[in-house]
């Protein structure tokens, strides 16, 4: 793996020579601690004036903390230093990082539908007014001429929900770029394209480009790395709140970055700190999943089976289709086509939640509070909903479920009358998994079950998930960390673009070979 560059010997590259004006952004020492616990480690970063210059890592990495940093969203530890427009300081508001020309454009472009999209113009620059009443026709105008200068004729006056997602990506970029002036601000790119098709992410990004040609700074956070060798000048790797690699993109390969992330060199080769659970599947046993040309929801011709035992990854990007695969399967998202059997039992076409539960599919969804869990009930009331009426009149039987799951899966505090939402996130994750390993499921799915959680709830969550399939029941996990999916999987579905791309078993399915098949 290629070491981490000085300032001093970093390659000016052809788009920042001869820009005038100083960096839109210098970090130096960055640092952001939650509950005493480091997610930036000192973190240095420079976005020179027509700079386009990636930020890459896996999650968990510190990409999103730093980013909120930059923009004002997170206030950073002391000794940090944040520079922008020539001006330092060691944290920032949303507001004073706006007056300094910071503009964001997020992943999920973030719009409020029942709006128009000039409407939004007028939020954000101010609604051209006469005689105490909103001029349509110039707000209109002012709309379409900031749409115009990202290249898309969308009519200013639809709805902001009616829009494609390449079209609601082109309205924020158009929001960001309003006010950016050739030769100052920085636009950042937070994950912008991850759910576009390329095809769709190409004319965005050439917009950028084109900006960026114009002097203005920008920082592209993103899974995708062909977009770094096409368009970005310099990159920058984290992992583990440290900045392990920074370099010129010229002289990066794709493996060396995949490398950089996951903390792998050509010399040592891949370390695990644990060995991963080998079964040995028998083909010939009948498949309690059998999932036949699912469409729908972004994902098309999807064909899946899993046995009893055995644990399937799904690997892929933000947008990939991974998630929606789960999601359809348990009847959250319905199907357009296609056909779901479950233990030799077609799924009805009014495949819901309720249903899947009854024919014994159980999903742990990735915003547990949002899907997963109700923030305002107690944690006994989360383990035990999904089978509440069983438990009316059955105190001990419910304190004796939700006492095991307390003691099974570690939840700290043990305390189960605690309101949920006053649980870590951790915590809420195993109570979670916990509510559903009490119905002892055929089927379950599990979308990022580690997310955002500490390294010791990881572990437990994993060892659980492991138990579920020695039971014999069919486990589906569906991850963007290739190392989970490494640890604990027998085979490893890749998906992009919708599509199912690649399938890995035996010792292809490693933490590099997962990343390379994402990421490439």
């Amino acid at each position: 793996m290629s070491s981490q560059t000085n300032d001093d010997q970093t390659t000016t590259t052809p788009a920042t020579r001869g820009v005038a004006g100083s960096s839109p952004l210098v970090a130096r020492g960055v640092m952001k601690a939650f509950a005493h616990v480091p997610v930036l480690r000192g973190v240095d970063l420079e976005v020179a004036p027509g700079e386009i210059h990636a930020l890459l890592g896996s999650n968990g990495s510190g990409k999103s903390t730093f980013v909120k940093l930059i923009t004002g969203t997170y206030s950073a530890d002391k000794g940090s230093e944040i520079t922008l427009a020539g001006e330092t300081f060691s944290s920032l508001t949303p507001q004073h990082a706006r007056a300094l020309g910071v503009r964001t454009v997020h992943q999920e472009s973030p719009l409020i539908g029942q709006m128009t999209v000039a409407e939004h113009f007028g939020l954000d620059r101010g609604f051209p007014t006469g005689g105490g009443l909103v001029r349509r026709g110039a707000l209109r105008k002012m709309a379409r001429d900031a749409l115009a200068r990202v290249g898309t004729t969308i009519d200013p006056g639809m709805l902001a929900k009616d829009p494609m997602a390449a079209e609601r990506a082109q309205v924020s970029l158009a929001l960001a770029m309003t006010d950016l002036e050739p030769g100052r601000g920085l636009l950042v790119l937070d994950e912008a394209t991850a759910l576009l098709p390329a095809p769709d992410a190409k004319p965005i990004l050439e917009q950028v480009r084109a900006l960026a040609a114009e002097g203005v700074g920008v920082l592209m956070v993103t899974h995708r790395l062909q977009e770094v060798t096409d368009y970005c000048h310099r990159v920058t790797v984290l992992r583990d709140g440290e900045v392990v690699l920074r370099e010129p993109v010229s002289g990066t390969t794709h493996d060396q970055l995949v490398n950089a992330m996951v903390g792998r060199t050509e010399e040592t080769g891949l370390e695990t700190h644990h060995q991963r659970i080998k079964r040995v599947l028998d083909g010939a046993v009948e498949p309690i999943v059998d999932v036949r040309g699912l469409s729908g929801h972004g994902i098309e011709d999807v064909t899946f089976q899993v046995r009893p035992g055995e644990i399937l990854g799904f690997a892929g990007i933000v947008g990939s289709g991974a998630s929606e695969v789960g999601r359809i399967v348990t009847g959250a998202d319905t199907a357009d086509t296609g056909e779901i059997v479950i233990d030799g039992k077609q799924a009805p076409k009014r495949w819901s939640p309720r249903a899947a539960i009854s024919a014994g599919v159980c999903f742990v969804p990735q915003d547990r509070h949002a899907e997963g869990g109700v923030l305002s009930l107690s944690l006994a009331d989360n383990v035990t909903l999904p089978r509440y009426s069983e438990y009316w009149r059955k105190g001990k039987e419910e304190d004796a479920a939700v006492s095991g799951v307390i003691t099974d899966l570690e939840v700290l505090p043990p305390v189960a009358e605690k309101p949920f939402a006053e649980f870590s996130g951790g915590n809420q994750q195993k109570a979670l998994l916990g509510k559903w390993l009490l119905l002892e499921p055929k089927v379950l799915v599990l979308d990022d079950p580690t997310y955002g959680v500490d390294p010791h709830a990881r572990e437990v969550l994993l060892r659980a998930v492991a138990q579920v399939a020695d039971r014999g029941a069919a486990v589906i996990v569906i991850s963007t960390e290739p190392e989970q999916l490494a640890r604990i999987c027998d085979r490893v579905l890749v998906m992009r673009s919708g599509r199912i791309s690649a399938e890995l078993t035996g010792d292809h399915i490693n933490e590099v070979e997962i990343s390379l098949a994402c990421f490439s």
